[in-house]
């Protein structure tokens, strides 16, 4: 099994990340970029494309959980080298996934030795919940708005036996992290923008600024 949990920031910020992926990824390697919702503009794709294109990949291909969903492209992502799951929505991420499914394709994707790599919701699909992030806005005050899906199962992929906080250089995400980690016995890392989790087996490797929480 390869992970590659990454938190979010810029391609230049995440540069050591990148490089580690491409130790374990041949560039020839065909990439299969899965977006939160729906991205009928290509917009994220063009921008994921360019962000990896810049490390040296050419192959990528566009998979849709959401509104463009056809089920007959499967085999296509089956046959990738890499899934990468993007950021955005986590909740409507979740609800797709389960949806079709694809929660068991992932855990059969990794079992083969394919890599799986996410991007702040896209790694936050890996680990065993979405509790965090539930909790997180529920303390903000944008839950419902953002679980527009009325999700109440909040069980992830579960590829991971961690909890994660992307994007702990938001003061108030260190803020209620240190409320949060008093309702979990899960083992929690703080991840800031430019950092990373790898994942190996059972080996686990920190890029960049994780706190262990």
């Amino acid at each position: 099994m390869k992970l590659f949990l990454y938190s979010g920031g810029s391609r230049e910020q995440n540069e050591e990340m990148n490089q580690s992926l491409v130790k374990q990824l041949p560039l020839d390697s065909t990439f299969c970029f899965i977006p939160s919702q729906s991205d009928k503009t290509r917009k994220y794709f063009e921008e994921f494309k360019a962000w990896f294109g810049y490390c040296g990949y050419e192959n990528f291909k566009y998979f849709d959980l959401d509104e463009e969903y056809d089920e007959t492209k499967l085999l296509e992502v089956q046959e990738s080298d890499a899934i990468y799951l993007s950021g955005g929505n986590t909740f409507h991420f979740l609800y797709n996934i389960k949806m079709r499914g694809f929660d068991k394709f992932l855990r059969l994707f990794v079992q083969r030795g394919s890599i799986l790599i996410g991007l702040s919701a896209g790694s936050y699909i890996m680990t065993p919940s979405i509790a965090y992030t539930v909790e997180y806005h529920r303390w903000k005050g944008d839950f419902e708005e953002l679980n527009v899906d009325k999700i109440n199962d909040f069980k992830a992929v579960g590829l991971v036996d961690f909890e994660i906080v992307p994007h702990f250089d938001h003061e108030d995400k260190r803020d209620f992290t240190e409320k949060y980690k008093k309702t979990t016995r899960n083992m929690i890392y703080g991840m800031y923008d430019g950092s990373g989790i790898i994942v190996k087996d059972k080996k686990i490797e920190f890029v960049g600024n994780i706190v262990e929480l």
